[in-house]
């Protein structure tokens, strides 16, 4: 038996106020909030066959300690490819979007070049973490992350350091040239007070 009930806009206003009223009494009159949903991990595969992931052990961080971001990169690809560090990596807080940015030689640290390669041979895999120091971050409410890695796959005369009174370009020029960079992210942390 099939029975079509019409109502006009006004009579639906009220049957849907009235179903909600009934299911919110049905519930105990409680309203129940959402979880807030955290994002802890990210995974990602790149054209040339790199898996990356990132991720923190934790949904969320006492407000002024240090967020440990952890990574790996998988290579599934059949050429060694090398994952580019910088000494001391930049962090950039913009009112709780932190980015870990890739390390590129910029123009900020024109006179250094404090670069490191580590080699992922095809089926190789690499692990490393990046610390976000808790003074920058210590006034969010939560934090939204973002990484930034490069790759090269010649290393040939860049994987060294500079030598006493040696321009730096010389150096950073061939590395800027080669590096390409995999933005990842977004994880989300929930900061809390002490």
């Amino acid at each position: 038996m099939r029975v079509d009930i019409h109502m006009d806009g006004s009579t639906k206003f009220w049957f849907t106020f009235l179903l909600l009223a009934i299911f919110s009494w049905s519930v105990g009159g409680q309203v129940r909030k959402v979880e807030e949903i955290l994002v802890t991990k990210v995974s990602l595969e790149t054209s040339n066959k790199l898996t990356i992931s990132v991720w923190t052990d934790q949904a969320s961080v006492r407000r002024g300690d240090d967020i440990v971001v952890f990574f790996s990169v998988l290579n599934r690809g059949s050429k060694t490819i090398f994952l580019v560090s910088k000494e001391t990596p930049s962090i950039v807080n913009d009112r709780g979007d932190v980015l870990i940015e890739a390390p590129v030689p910029g123009i900020e640290d024109w006179e250094e070049y404090d670069y490191s390669f580590h080699e992922i041979v095809p089926g190789g895999n690499y692990r490393a973490k990046f610390v976000i120091p808790g003074k920058a971050t210590e006034k969010e409410y939560d934090v939204a992350i973002r990484t930034g890695l490069g790759f090269v796959e010649d290393i040939t005369g860049i994987d060294r350091k500079l030598r006493r009174a040696e321009d730096p370009l010389t150096l950073r020029g061939p590395l800027q040239r080669r590096i390409e960079t995999v933005g990842i992210g977004d994880l989300r942390i929930l900061l809390y007070n002490p």
